[in-house]
């Protein structure tokens, strides 16, 4: 089988461990951890998003166990990810926020031209406001094939 990712959906996630487990013997087959608690670069795919990478042999039968633990749990999708359509996922999504931040931009310029106090209160809301989406949308655009993050 081709190498996928495990990807789990939330970054907000506090604690994340990961167990592959042989489902033949029960030995643990490679274990990692994920998280706000877990600094990016201790990551195994250096991304604020809980992934891990997961190969398998032909006809290898693998138990994989997910340990969340936070003090407010959301909702969390748990996917398997082909690395090449998840890089191509996260370009997509990358581009449609610098796309959304252009047009925000446009508007916070039209803003400020009209010269009016009041426009610019609200331009200056509108234009932190982008920003701050930004920072926590597209930050770390997508991993590369070695899961390193790059920024773009």
């Amino acid at each position: 089988m081709a190498p996928g990712w495990l990807v789990l959906r939330t970054w907000r996630l506090r604690d994340v461990r990961f167990f592959a487990v042989d489902a033949d013997t029960g030995a643990v087959l490679a274990s990692s951890e994920a998280g706000q608690r877990v600094p990016i670069a201790e990551h195994v795919i250096h991304t604020p998003e809980a992934i891990f990478p997961l190969t398998l042999a032909p006809k290898q039968r693998v138990l994989t166990v997910v340990r969340i633990q936070d003090k407010t749990f959301p909702v969390v999708s748990v996917r398997l990810h082909d690395p090449d359509a998840r890089v191509t996922e996260q370009q997509h999504r990358h581009d449609l926020a610098v796309t959304l931040l252009g047009f925000v931009l446009a508007i916070v310029l039209v803003l400020l031209v009209q010269g009016d106090s009041r426009y610019a209160v609200v331009a200056s809301w509108l234009g932190g406001t982008a920003i701050t989406e930004l920072t926590f949308c597209a930050v770390c655009a997508h991993p590369s094939e070695t899961g390193r993050c790059r920024l773009s």
